[in-house]
């Protein structure tokens, strides 16, 4: 396994395993499938999306949704014509999504999918 040490940390080359200097030696922090159930359930709100559509999303989803007709990040896009926004609500980018959600909410997006408390999905009113 090849490892990368940024500061205190050390991440595995797969990003499965992240490992915390705690002074004496690496102690593990987090792996990955520690979250797979989480990661399970974001998938299937995910699916709910059709797959003809034309999304913007959070830049976590995108890989999940690179299957369908045409994708945006949403942070990084000046259009605002999408059928569905994928936002993530994960607590580090809660805040962040909240404010870019309010925007297109302004503009005729309504909450179509709030199942998982992880991810929101906004459909525009038709």
């Amino acid at each position: 396994m090849i490892g990368y040490i940024k500061g205190n940390l050390l991440t595995a080359d797969n990003g499965v395993v992240i490992l915390e200097n705690n002074g004496i030696g690496y102690e593990i922090i987090l792996k990955a499938f520690d979250n797979q159930e989480m990661f399970e359930s974001i998938e299937e709100v995910l699916d709910t999306v059709d797959k003809d559509a034309r999304i913007a999303a959070s830049t976590f989803f995108i890989p999940h949704l690179a299957d369908r007709a045409e994708i945006y990040e949403v942070y990084y896009t000046e259009q605002s014509d999408f059928e569905y926004l994928v936002f993530d609500m994960r607590p580090a980018y809660r805040e962040e999504s909240l404010k870019i959600a309010e925007k297109f909410e302004d503009i005729g997006y309504e909450l179509f999918n709030c199942e998982n408390e992880n991810v929101f999905i906004y459909k525009k009113a038709e």
